[in-house]
């Protein structure tokens, strides 16, 4: 008496292994810009909190003295809006990072970081 066949045939190895290499190919490129945008983040809430007494200039040079220190590339300080609200400030850091992803394919990641610090 025959078996019944199982597993994976020969094609569905491959469109499997294709893609895994695709998300791994993806999670290679697109993690380290995720993980700028959190140290971006952290920094300009931290900048925020102490942002009383201060004039744009000011906190504009400090954001700039961290990004260095951090090696963001991504965005430069003088990207970031500052607007001015009762009780504190409103902090807009919103950028797009454009990834190679495979040949001619790019990725476009947009970040949105809005960060209100209310004195």
């Amino acid at each position: 008496m025959m078996k019944k066949q199982q597993g994976l045939s020969m094609l569905g190895w491959i469109i499997v292994i294709a893609m895994a290499t695709l998300l791994s190919n993806a999670a290679i490129k697109l993690g380290p810009k995720y993980i700028e945008n959190n140290t971006v983040h952290s920094i300009l809430e931290r900048i925020a909190s102490d942002a009383a007494g201060k004039t744009r200039s000011e906190l504009t040079s400090e954001i700039q003295k961290n990004f260095s220190v951090s090696m963001i590339s991504d965005i430069k300080a003088s990207d970031i809006k500052f607007e001015k609200i009762a009780g504190g400030y409103r902090v807009n850091a919103n950028y797009e990072v454009r990834v190679p992803f495979l040949y001619n394919i790019d990725v476009i990641v947009k970040f949105d970081n809005n960060i209100v610090e209310m004195k």
